[in-house]
């Protein structure tokens, strides 16, 4: 993408304000999206409104020439950094990364981020453009669903898809590791009898052993 040359409409076509900047401008102000654009040095020169917004800010202005350790700390800014001079050395974007960062009240944020470097008139990469969107109910619904493809909707235990995918782990480190291990396989009698009529507390105990006891069966012997 370059900077620089600004297309305006046609003033025949009576849209005399439609230039780029203006078009950018507005773009800024009302995309519900994070977008930024960054100095070589990784240092935001252009913000959206919505992203001050979300980092706390009043106004986009607020977040020039700040990096992103200064806005998300050091593990993560670093990170961000990191993949900021990637784009910007090699000439080459990055599409479609998904992120995460713990939040200070114990949530985590999930992103979806695309990033594409900037040249000026003579082809030089001067920058790059980020684009950030917030993917926190879309990942919540894709732990919902690989919990359901994991676990015993009964008694929520692992189930069978589950244990044969932690039995493969077990298996690749142990001929890695030349080490040897050991399944243990319970069946418990008229383990129909506490599906059907088992109390709460009956469930509770069911839920409360070691960790991962997958259920492979059925409903149990009757």
């Amino acid at each position: 993408m370059r900077l620089g040359g600004t297309a305006g409409a046609s003033s025949e076509d009576g849209d005399h304000g439609l230039d780029d900047g203006y078009i950018f401008r507005a773009f800024l102000d009302s995309t519900p999206d994070s977008v930024y654009v960054k100095d070589r040095q990784a240092r935001i020169r252009r913000a959206s409104r919505s992203m001050a917004r979300n980092l706390g800010y009043v106004e986009p202005d607020d977040l020039i020439g700040k990096s992103d350790v200064d806005l998300f700390g050091t593990e993560f800014g670093e990170r961000t950094r990191i993949e900021d001079l990637r784009v910007m050395d090699t000439d080459e974007p990055i599409s479609g990364l998904i992120e995460s960062r713990p939040l200070p009240d114990g949530r985590v944020n999930w992103t979806h981020t695309s990033k594409l470097p900037l040249h000026d008139e003579a082809g030089r990469v001067v920058g790059l453009l980020g684009v950030t969107r917030e993917i926190n109910d879309l990942k919540q619904a894709e732990m919902s669903l690989h919990y359901l493809a994991t676990h015993d909707p009964l008694t929520s235990l692992p189930n069978r898809y589950l244990m044969m995918d932690r039995l493969g782990h077990v298996l690749a480190r142990a001929k890695r590791d030349r080490q040897p291990f050991a399944v243990l396989f319970l069946d418990i009698d008229d383990f129909k009898t506490i599906n059907d009529t088992g109390t709460a507390r009956a469930t509770s105990r069911t839920r409360s052993g070691p960790p991962s006891p997958p259920r492979s069966g059925g409903a149990g012997r009757a």
